[in-house]
């Protein structure tokens, strides 16, 4: 986001969230930077709160997401489809991972799977397996 008064930068970084409120990234980046600026004012305070919410509200979706694929993966490897069970990972968003959230899905995959199960890359014309 370009320099700019904090009342300017808050508004921008508004909008941003509201026009994009799956990129947690960019949205803590711009609120990031009103904070900076405006630290120790009203302004860099709300800001802060707004990262602060941001972080909360994508642990909560992510968390939510998780629990959702996790139920279907597990429907699929009981009727034995276990590459669909695989691929039922494609629709968690890329923009939401972090370190954290890739452990745990990971640890989700290696408990859920068969052992020695090993996919095939998904097809890139082929979207992910929903129930």
């Amino acid at each position: 986001m370009p320099d700019g008064p904090l009342n300017s930068l808050m508004i921008q970084a508004d909008r941003y969230a509201k026009d994009r409120p799956d990129d947690l990234g960019g949205i803590v980046d711009r609120y990031w930077q009103v904070v900076n600026k405006g630290r120790g004012t009203p302004i860099g305070e709300e800001a802060q709160r707004k990262v602060d919410n941001a972080m909360l509200v994508h642990e909560v979706r992510s968390q939510e997401l998780i629990e959702k694929l996790e139920r279907q993966m597990q429907d699929l490897v009981k009727a034995g489809k276990h590459q669909e069970a695989f691929e039922v990972w494609l629709a968690f968003p890329e923009s939401w991972r972090s370190r954290e959230l890739d452990r745990e899905i990971i640890a989700i995959i290696q408990r859920t799977l068969p052992a020695g199960f090993r996919p095939r890359p998904p097809m890139s014309n082929q979207t992910p397996a929903r129930k």
